[in-house]
């Protein structure tokens, strides 16, 4: 029987995602370059999608319900966001989880949050 001596660890995370409809108008735009210089619109530029999932179903390279690409307007800018709950392998938010929270309320509509996996 061989009996473990050492430190050992189950490496783990979880993560969810939130899509959001952003209204990308000029004002939103003045307003992320107002506060945060050429990241913020470098952001936006980098993050926003039109609303039309690839060819495997999916919006921005993650998995959304179909009820929810349905519902998506094709010349409507959206953002989806992935947020790391839970790791133990140092993982953070990328990007797009921080334009989202950096995004005021009044240019964005949430229409879909996923669970945890």
């Amino acid at each position: 029987m061989k009996v473990r001596t050492d430190f050992v660890t189950n490496s783990s995370s979880s993560s969810f995602i939130i899509v959001s409809k952003i209204d990308n108008c000029q004002k939103l735009i003045d307003y992320m370059k107002e506060e945060y210089g050429e990241y913020g619109v470098r952001l936006l530029n980098e993050q926003l999608t039109k609303g039309v999932a690839d060819e495997y179903g999916e919006l921005a390279g993650h998995y959304v319900p179909d009820e929810v690409i349905d519902e998506l307007e094709p010349d409507s800018f959206y953002l989806v966001a992935e947020y790391i709950t839970y790791t133990n392998e140092g993982d953070t938010n990328g990007d797009d989880a921080w334009l989202n929270d950096h995004i005021p309320d009044e240019y964005k509509t949430e229409i879909y949050q996923s669970d945890p996996d």
